[in-house]
C-alpha cells in the first residue's frame, strides 16, 4: 500500500480506521497472487488426470507444464510419442551463450513441440569442444534431476509452454534460450517479462531452463 505522509493530528481518525482494517483482513487476502506464483508444487503427478497435472510435481521432480491428450512426436534418434512436458524446477544457467562459435547447425531448425530433443542433440554434435559454461544445450543436458538423463534445451514452441506455465515455476523475468536455430549466427529466445519471442546472435548470454518429454 502506498503511504501518503500527512500531519498525524489531522489524520488520527483515518489512521484508526486503517489500523482496524489491516488487523481484520485475512492474511490470505493480502499478497495471495505473489505467493501463488512462487509456491513450489506440492501435488504429485497422476497419469489419470491429464491436463489437471499442469503445475504439479512431475516424475523427475520438475513441474508439469504441458499436456497433449493425442500425444506429440519427440523427433530425433529414438523418436517416440509423448503426452507431457516437464520443466526443471530451477534454471540450469542464468548467463550462457547459445554456443561458443557461429556454426550452421544442421538439424536444429525445429520449432515445434517435440523438436527440442533433436535440436539439442544436433547442437551438441556440432560443438564438440563446448562446455556447460558456454553452450546452452550442454548446460541443459547436464541436468540430471530425478535421476533422469533425458533433459534437453526446449524448442521455440516448447519454451513458450514454459512461459505460459511460468507462475507454476516461480519465473517472472529473464531472457531464455531455445534450441531452435534461425541461421548460423542467430537463434530464437524468449523474454519472460512479456512473452516476446525474438531472434538474437548466439553470443548473447541468456538463461537456460531444461525440459523433458514423457
Amino acid at each position: 500500500m502506498k503511504k501518503t505522509i500527512k500531519p498525524i493530528e489531522a489524520m488520527r481518525g483515518i489512521a484508526v480506521i486503517v489500523l482496524i482494517m489491516i488487523a481484520v483482513i485475512p492474511a490470505f487476502a493480502r499478497g495471495s497472487s505473489d505467493k501463488a506464483s512462487t509456491a513450489p508444487a506440492t501435488e504429485t503427478f497422476d497419469s489419470s488426470l491429464g491436463s489437471e497435472n499442469i503445475g504439479k510435481k512431475g516424475p523427475a521432480g520438475g513441474i508439469i507444464i504441458y499436456y497433449n491428450a493425442s500425444g506429440f512426436t519427440v523427433t530425433g534418434e529414438g523418436s517416440f510419442t509423448a503426452n507431457y512436458l516437464e520443466a526443471a524446477p530451477t534454471n540450469q544457467s542464468t548467463s550462457i551463450t547459445w554456443s561458443s562459435t557461429n556454426v550452421d547447425v544442421k538439424g536444429a531448425a525445429g520449432t515445434a513441440i517435440g523438436a527440442g530433443k533433436a535440436n539439442t542433440a544436433a547442437i551438441i554434435a556440432a560443438h564438440p569442444g563446448d562446455t556447460v559454461s558456454n553452450n546452452a544445450a550442454k548446460a541443459a543436458v547436464a541436468y540430471t534431476g530425478g535421476g533422469k538423463n533425458d533433459w534437453f534445451l526446449p524448442s521455440k514452441d516448447e519454451l513458450n509452454e514454459i512461459y505460459k506455465a511460468r507462475t507454476h515455476l516461480g519465473i517472472s523475468l529473464g531472457y531464455f534460450w531455445s534450441s531452435s536455430q534461425n541461421d548460423n549466427e542467430i537463434a530464437w529466445y524468449q523474454d519472460f517479462g512479456d512473452g516476446y519471442q525474438g531472434r538474437n546472435i548466439k553470443e548473447y548470454d541468456y538463461y537456460v531452463r531444461a525440459v523433458r518429454a514423457f
